[in-house]
């Protein structure tokens, strides 16, 4: 029984980590993407302007 409780307990916390994880990642993917596109617009800005 003790070992059930501390797989479920242990199982938990995997999972947790494993979804904090996950955001993280679709986050710095979000920010990159951002980052690229509005990059590309400062970049058409600059070649119009000259």
């Amino acid at each position: 029984d003790l070992v059930q409780i501390i797989t479920v307990f242990s199982c938990k916390l995997q999972g947790k980590r494993a979804n904090k994880a996950k955001k993280l990642i679709r986050e710095l993917i979000q920010e990159e993407t951002d980052g690229k596109s509005h990059k590309s617009n400062v970049d058409t800005k600059q070649r119009t302007e000259n």
